[in-house]
């Protein structure tokens, strides 16, 4: 009887192939970003930069000549016979600018999340959601 185990080579379950992950760059924060339009242009407007293949930083004004450059990370984010095939480039941003953007995020949730507060918004309307009247007795 012959092992099968011993002669086919080593499985890698679907549920554990790890497609999109990148290779993390200290001091910079990395995603993927679908290649619509006017998207990459955003995030590069945002700060985000473009990731390479051969790891060369294309915002780098010596990596002019195509040679050095290489080619922009990209991945195929969908494969389906009824939709257009949707790929995705990598992109980072410098820690810094990321932690900026969350922290104004964060800020513009908790004025929204304080604008929420029953008590204030019963001041300001005392028909607003969340206050019962009795209006028949």
């Amino acid at each position: 009887m012959v092992d099968r185990a011993k002669n086919r080579p080593e499985r890698k379950p679907l549920h554990r192939r790890r497609l999109l992950e990148a290779k993390p760059k200290k001091g910079f924060i990395r995603r993927w970003v679908n290649e619509d339009i006017g998207a990459v242009e955003a995030y590069e407007e945002a700060g985000y930069s473009l990731v390479l293949e051969n790891g060369a930083d294309i915002s780098d004004k010596r990596a002019q000549e195509s040679s050095q450059m290489g080619s922009v990370t990209r991945r195929v984010v969908n494969k389906s016979s009824s939709a257009r095939t949707q790929t995705a480039v990598l992109m980072e941003i410098p820690e810094e600018f990321y932690k900026e953007d969350q922290a104004e995020k964060q800020r513009n949730l908790d004025e929204l999340e304080a604008s929420w507060n029953p008590e204030e918004m019963k001041k300001k309307d005392p028909t607003a959601y969340g206050h019962t009247q009795k209006k028949y007795s």
